[in-house]
């Protein structure tokens, strides 16, 4: 098996999707001017609403 180091990709697709969600995590928080790692603890140590899954 030949491994080739990927620069500026991803190898899976959850890749794309967790880096675009942590880009917008670090944006809405610099404009709300907060700090990045504090955004980001926030947005682990909150649970997810359950009126989104309620309503599907």
């Amino acid at each position: 098996m030949i491994y080739r180091k990927i620069t500026n990709g991803f190898r899976q697709e959850c890749g794309v999707h967790l880096t675009a969600d942590i880009r917008c995590i670090i944006e809405t928080a610099r404009r709300h001017a907060m700090r990045a790692i504090d955004a980001i603890r926030d947005a682990l140590n909150t649970p997810p609403l359950q009126a989104l899954s309620a309503a599907g």
